[in-house]
């Protein structure tokens, strides 16, 4: 549905020339977060030597202490079934193997039924210092409830059609959008926790050059990162600080278009899910932060 306001109109150019601002000052943030962002992909035949890796969602890399995890969708890793996440940087320089342990939230014979969608991959096997060099600590990690405020965020992954593959190859790029948090009434409304889930503003139409157009949809972005800009709030529009940061907020897991008078929206799961599953199954490595 398109918005019901004049882009012409003196008030509402000056407002979102104000959102603007707001937006690329966010963007201006170092983008340590989005690094450790990576595709996460599959072989659909395995046992075939020609077959090509699919792309099948994203995750975030994780480092606690000498441990490296990646945090992700449980439905994301679901077509692995059993065998090794294929992964890389993107660029098609290279692609690896990880083995690993996966923990998650959920019944594991009915993962459909589990509104948390969440997986910790504990990484087994060796990995490449490209890779390590990526992974996230806990001091970039929102350890604490924020109170909700309308702050910027960013969500990060690697959608499917901006992938390509071939074998020993992963080309993908890695999409970026800006976004903010919805009101307590959305959460009533869609029957979600604020406390354990984030929903985020998905419009259909999205504003470029004065022009209104459809967005797009980030199929393939599921498990990549939900990122809260530190110091930046849109409603009222205030600058807190003059470097702004970014810090893992949540994983993404599920995207909808308007519907049945519901708005579209994004869904991730907060990261203290995911710390949770720490907690539960490697009790003394996040003891001394949580």
């Amino acid at each position: 549905m398109k918005p019901k306001f004049d882009i012409k109109d003196p008030r509402v150019k000056k407002a979102m020339e104000e959102l603007a601002k707001i937006q690329q000052f966010a963007l201006s943030a170092d983008p340590k977060i989005e690094k450790a962002v990576i595709p996460i992909a599959y072989y659909k035949d395995p046992d075939k030597k020609l077959s090509r890796p699919e792309l099948n969602g994203s995750g975030v890399l994780i480092k606690i202490k000498n441990l490296y995890f990646i945090f992700t969708a449980t439905h994301v890793l679901l077509p692995l079934k059993h065998n090794a996440i294929i992964t890389g940087v993107g660029n098609g320089d290279f692609i690896e193997n990880l083995s690993g342990e996966r923990y998650s939230t959920g019944n594991p014979d009915y993962p459909e039924d589990d509104q948390y969608d969440a997986t910790v991959y504990h990484i087994t096997s060796g990995m490449s210092n490209m890779l390590k060099e990526k992974a996230l600590n806990l001091s970039d990690i929102e350890l604490k409830e924020i109170p909700q405020t309308k702050s910027i965020y960013l969500v990060s992954g690697f959608p499917a059609k901006k992938s390509l593959s071939e074998k020993g190859k992963i080309e993908s790029k890695k999409d970026l959008f800006a976004s903010f948090e919805f009101s307590l009434e959305i959460y009533e409304k869609l029957n979600y926790n604020p406390k354990s889930h984030i929903i985020l503003t998905y419009e259909d139409l999205v504003l470029t050059k004065e022009q209104w157009l459809t967005s797009p949809r980030p199929q393939g972005v599921s498990g990549g990162a939900i990122i809260r800009i530190n110091g930046l709030s849109i409603f009222p529009t205030n600058i807190e600080t003059k470097t702004p940061v970014q810090k893992l907020s949540s994983i993404m897991t599920q995207h909808h278009r308007e519907k049945n008078r519901n708005p579209g929206y994004i869904l991730g799961t907060r990261i203290n899910v995911f710390l949770g599953l720490l907690k539960k199954y490697f009790p003394k490595l996040v003891d001394d932060f949580l």
